[in-house]
């Protein structure tokens, strides 16, 4: 029984590594490979000198992204791998670009040794088709091939339920875990009013180690009359779990408290 289980995980692990292998990176820009926005590392893939390897990835407008380019095996110079991240409509390969990336590399936890890279940008527009974003690993060096893996992650936050009914408010809490602040931005969405109000943007910044605190109600931070709802979206400008929130309904003299999720958009590997 033991020989056979063995066998089959030992089959199910290579069905996973070829399907892999599958959505692995191109090196032309017209045939590009396949990276989910999901926190999952890529496999381990050397890239020869002198190369430059490209993925396809679906990002959403308004969503947060951090891209992390990690090396492996070896110790590197500084600069041999460069890491470029391209939207729709800019010159492949090498750009220049017109997204606004903010380096993470430095924002607790910090990445050391070898020639880690991370950007974090929000996304002007939604693609999920050619031509649309890239992701881009360019082996600078003309004389080694370089190890590396490479991630992709939705930083977003996903609040799927505020309120204003019954005179309820609904309390938002933002924790930023690093010893950087980070700019977020918030979007209230609303769903449920008659008629529904227009959706409320606001940019702010979470102090290093800090917290801020923002309330949805016909008084609050975020004007909403009462009798509506919706969900809220929050895009962090900081690397995957930079920052911590929360949410409650509060009733007019705080008697009633009922926590809401306010959690990672989608399933983090």
């Amino acid at each position: 029984m033991r020989t056979k289980t063995f066998t089959l995980l030992a089959g199910l692990t290579l069905l996973w590594s070829l399907a892999a292998s599958a959505q692995g990176p191109s090196t032309t820009c017209g045939g590009r490979g396949n990276l989910f926005a999901d926190g999952r590392l890529s496999t381990l893939t050397s890239i020869p000198v002198s190369t430059s390897f490209f993925w396809d990835v679906a990002f959403v407008q308004g969503h947060s992204y951090s891209v992390e380019l990690y090396t492996e095996l070896q110790v590197f110079s500084g600069g041999v791998l460069q890491l470029f991240v391209l939207a729709p409509g800019n010159t492949c390969p090498d750009g220049p670009t017109t997204l606004t990336l903010s380096s993470t590399i430095g924002i607790a936890p910090a990445g050391a040794g070898g020639d880690p890279q991370r950007v974090s940008f929000v996304a002007p527009v939604t693609s999920n088709g050619f031509p649309g974003y890239v992701v881009e690993v360019k082996n600078t060096s003309a004389a080694t091939a370089q190890n590396f893996r490479v991630a992709v992650t939705d930083t977003t936050l996903f609040n799927p339920r505020w309120s204003t009914f019954s005179s309820f408010i609904t309390q938002y809490g933002f924790r930023n875990t690093t010893n950087t602040a980070i700019s977020v931005t918030l979007t209230v969405t609303d769903t449920l009013g008659s008629p529904p109000v227009a959706a409320v943007t606001q940019t702010f910044t979470v102090p290093a180690a800090g917290e801020v605190f923002k309330i949805i109600g016909p008084s609050g931070d975020i004007v909403i009359p009462g009798q509506h709802g919706g969900f809220a979206n929050l895009a962090t400008q900081g690397p995957p779990g930079s920052i911590k929130a929360d949410a409650y309904f509060i009733n007019p003299n705080g008697s009633v408290i009922v926590p809401s999720s306010f959690d990672p958009v989608n399933a983090q590997h």
